[in-house]
């Protein structure tokens, strides 16, 4: 378990600026809103660590590191915990919720593999930037429209939630419980995920951002966009270009750039959602 003080006012200033926010943040609407739009847009998802065998913890302590001083990105745990981090910074209370992804398909075994922020103002928000949400939202049924991506929340029997995807952005699916928010499962799956043979994230190499027109990503040697038109791609051809396109199209910098090409080389076939749907 982690035992987390707040960042420190030069760590939330130094994340705000990071992200391009100006003026003071407040624990309100307006400001998380805003924190959510920034954060979705102006950082980079990416399990590079993961690929090269390099372990992961949900310490937001080295996210921080990651994003902020190694200008990198990181996977959900870093993603969303990182912001959850800086929210408490701000002031506002924030849950971390033991999320499902396709669970739909997994069953129970999904849960802890992804981790959900909600946050308490005047009622709960599901404040998701590693799922692509752009905006927090309420619980409640019912389509979402964030300007051209399209996303739904469906009511489950035992106080679960399904969040539904974009269609063309994976994964189809994410559940949620308000009250499964263990710490020690999202431990046991943060390193289940990272060292299980079957895990989509060991099998895929994985880069992604948001931008308010489009979603791009790139999964093994597929480079992804992902628009109000639909979806678009083609195929890396080595090692050098995908160091270009992480740089000028994702601000990241590769990490041991020949020995993640190797991985990406020996990947199976299949895509990352096949492994996905089957992982236990």
């Amino acid at each position: 378990m982690i035992n987390l003080s707040l960042p420190s006012p030069t760590q939330l200033a130094a994340y705000l600026a990071r992200i391009g926010f100006s003026g003071r943040p407040r624990p309100d609407f307006e400001t998380l809103a805003a924190l959510n739009r920034l954060h979705a847009e102006g950082l980079p998802y990416e399990n590079f660590d993961v690929q090269l065998g390099r372990r992961v913890t949900r310490d937001p302590r080295a996210a921080y590191v990651k994003f902020l001083e190694q200008r990198r990105g990181g996977w959900c745990y870093e993603y969303n915990g990182l912001f959850a981090w800086m929210l408490e910074g701000v002031g506002f209370r924030v849950r971390r919720l033991a999320g499902a992804v396709m669970r739909e398909a997994a069953g129970q075994a999904a849960v802890g593999n992804h981790l959900v922020p909600v946050v308490e103002l005047d009622q709960l928000y599901v404040a998701d930037p590693s799922m692509g949400l752009m905006e927090p939202v309420p619980i409640a049924e019912g389509p979402i429209r964030h300007g051209w991506r399209r996303f739904a929340f469906e009511r489950l029997d035992g106080g679960w939630w399904r969040f539904r995807n974009h269609p063309d952005i994976p994964p189809p699916s994410m559940d949620f419980n308000l009250a499964v928010d263990d710490p020690a499962l999202l431990d046991e799956r943060c390193v289940w995920l990272q060292t299980d043979a079957s895990s989509p994230f060991v099998r895929n190499a994985i880069l992604q951002r948001n931008f308010a027109d489009r979603l791009e990503a790139i999964v093994g040697r597929a480079h992804m966009t992902v628009n109000a038109q639909g979806k678009q791609e083609r195929e890396i051809a080595g090692p050098d270009e995908l160091a270009h396109i992480a740089r000028e199209r994702f601000d990241v910098d590769v990490p041991d750039l020949p020995a993640l090409w190797a991985r990406i080389a020996a990947a199976p076939a299949g895509g990352f959602l096949a492994p996905m749907e089957t992982a236990s």
